[in-house]
C-alpha cells in the first residue's frame, strides 16, 4: 500500500499526480491513506515530466470498480475493472504526456479509492549518435540514443532504408511526415518464366531494428531527427530460404556480383560487382545460384489492395560474356552508361 497524504503531489521529480475535481458535489480527497476519485466522471491524472516516456503503470484500489484509461490524451479511451486491494497493471505504453483514469461505475461503492501507485519510466537518452550516408563508416553502440540522421531520398521513388533500432508509426510521421509509407519484405516468389516476383506488404506502419524496408513519399529535410530510441546491434538483413535475402548496410559498400538494386530512376538493376552503395540501403542478394535470373519485379500491396510494381530494367541486366565496354572516347564503362558503347568492336546505343 501506497501512503498518500494529498490528492495531487509527486511520486519523484518525473513523475506527478492529481485526482480531478469534475463534479459541483464531490472533491477528490484523502481517507486512510488513499486517494478517493468519486464515482460515476471521478478522474485521477498521472503526468509525465522533463521528458521521461512512461512505459508501465500499476494501480490499485480498495474497492472493486470500473475504469476507463486513456493515453496522451487519445480520444478512444480502454475498459478495465480493478478488483478490491488488487492492482491493475498497465504494460507497453508509450506515454509522453499523461494516462487519465476515469472512474465509471455508478455505485458509491464502486467509487476508486487509489491505495497504490507505481510508475515505470525511461529517461530522455543522452547518447547523441549521428548517422551520416557520406561517412565511410557509422560507429555506434548499442542503448539510448538521440539519432540524427543525414540521408537523401529521392522524391517520387520508393527508397531502401535499413536502421539500427525501432521506429513506431508515430515517430514515423513525426519524423518523414504523414505521406510516408513503408513496405515491408514478405519473400520472393518464383514465376514459370524463371522470374522472381518479390513481395512487399504496406499494411504494418513501422520499421523493425536492423530490417530493410521500402519507404515513400517522404518530407525532404537535411536531417532527420530521431529521439529516445533503442540502438540494437544485429546485422542488418531479412533472410530467406529461397529466392532473394535483403541485405542492407551501415558503411559505405561494394556490392556483390548479381546483387539487384533500385537505382534512382525506380527501376531494378543486376549489379556487376563494381558498384557502391552508401550506408543505410539495402539490396537484394540471391540465396543461392540459383537464384541468378534473367529479371525480377518488386511488388508493392499498398493497404491489402492496391499493388505498385518495379520492374527490371532488362535491357542493361548483365551482358553474357565479361567483355568490358567503351564510350566513345576510349574510356571504360559500366553498363549503366548512357549513351554509345562499343562492345566487341560493334557500336550499342544505351537509353
Amino acid at each position: 500500500m501506497t501512503s498518500f497524504t494529498h490528492a495531487a503531489g509527486k511520486l519523484d521529480e518525473n513523475i506527478s499526480f492529481e485526482a480531478v475535481k469534475n463534479s459541483p458535489y464531490y472533491t477528490p480527497d484523502v481517507y486512510n491513506q488513499a486517494i478517493r476519485v468519486y464515482q460515476n466522471g471521478g478522474i485521477f491524472v498521472i503526468r509525465a515530466n522533463n521528458h521521461v516516456v512512461i512505459t508501465d503503470v500499476s494501480i490499485g484500489s480498495a474497492n472493486e470498480t470500473l475504469i476507463t484509461y486513456a493515453c496522451d490524451h487519445q480520444a478512444t479511451s480502454s475498459e478495465k475493472t480493478i478488483k478490491a486491494n488488487k492492482k491493475l497493471k498497465l504494460t507497453a505504453l508509450n506515454v509522453k504526456d499523461s494516462v487519465l483514469f476515469t472512474c465509471t461505475s455508478h455505485h458509491a461503492s464502486g467509487r476508486l479509492n487509489i491505495n497504490y501507485l507505481s510508475v515505470t519510466y525511461q529517461k530522455p537518452a543522452s547518447n547523441n549518435v549521428i548517422l551520416d550516408e557520406s561517412a565511410e563508416n557509422n560507429i555506434f553502440s548499442a542503448g539510448p540514443a538521440n539519432v540524427t540522421l543525414r540521408r537523401t531520398f529521392n522524391v517520387g521513388a520508393w527508397n531502401t532504408l535499413v536502421l539500427p533500432f525501432k521506429m513506431t508509426s508515430e515517430q514515423i510521421v513525426e519524423t518523414f511526415g504523414s505521406h510516408a509509407k513503408i513496405a515491408s519484405y514478405t519473400g520472393a516468389i518464383k514465376l514459370a518464366d524463371n522470374t522472381y516476383k518479390l513481395q512487399f506488404d504496406t499494411s504494418k506502419k513501422e520499421i523493425m531494428a536492423n530490417k530493410p524496408v521500402f519507404i515513400y513519399g517522404i518530407t525532404q529535410k537535411s536531417e532527420y531527427k530521431i529521439n529516445n530510441v533503442e540502438i540494437k546491434e544485429a546485422e542488418p538483413a531479412i533472410e530467406t530460404s529461397d529466392g532473394f535475402n535483403f541485405t542492407g548496410a551501415y558503411h559505405k559498400t561494394v556490392v556483390q556480383r548479381g546483387d539487384w538494386f533500385v537505382s534512382a530512376d525506380n527501376k531494378l538493376y543486376q549489379a556487376m560487382g563494381t558498384e557502391t552503395i552508401k550506408p543505410f540501403r539495402a539490396v537484394f542478394r540471391p540465396v543461392s545460384n540459383t537464384s541468378n535470373v534473367k529479371a525480377m519485379a518488386l511488388s508493392f500491396v499498398a493497404d491489402n489492395s492496391t499493388v505498385t510494381t518495379i520492374k527490371s530494367c532488362t535491357d542493361t541486366i548483365l551482358p553474357p560474356t565479361d567483355t568490358p565496354l567503351y564510350n566513345l572516347s576510349g574510356q571504360r564503362v559500366n553498363k549503366y552508361y548512357r549513351g554509345i558503347v562499343i562492345q566487341n568492336g560493334k557500336k550499342q546505343l544505351h537509353k
